[in-house]
């Protein structure tokens, strides 16, 4: 490997490893407000994974009409929104062409590097 090409594997590793971490920040705490099954699909005919007890923590990554995807102790899965209580702000529902998280290198030709990071604000 060259120098600019250690250089740009170095800022490109260090930038996603910094978008990493935003990700995992951009999570809604929440609590159950009553008995509920955490699922694998937005639907009461999907797959139950486990029980969700009322007054229990959630992390809501992310929401779609009346479900929100969510991590419960390390499962993940789905849970109806009418059974949240958001202890802070609420995520912005999801768009496909529109995304949360975004970041980019670049290498000039004098081996210069610069890399760039930014987070859609709702």
């Amino acid at each position: 490997m060259n120098v600019t090409t250690k250089i740009s594997l170095g800022a490109f590793l260090t930038a996603a490893a910094f978008a990493a971490s935003a990700v995992v920040a951009l999570a809604a705490p929440a609590v159950t407000t009553s008995d509920t099954q955490l699922r694998d699909d937005a639907s009461y005919s999907a797959n139950w994974i486990e029980t969700v007890y009322s007054g229990e923590h959630l992390d809501v990554q992310d929401c779609s009409g009346n479900w929100c995807y969510v991590d419960h102790d390390g499962n993940e899965g789905w849970i109806r929104k009418s059974k949240i209580a958001f202890l802070g702000y609420l995520p912005h529902p999801h768009h496909h062409d529109d995304p949360a998280v975004g970041f980019g290198v670049n290498v000039g030709p004098g081996g210069g590097v610069s890399f760039g990071f930014g987070v859609n604000s709702y």
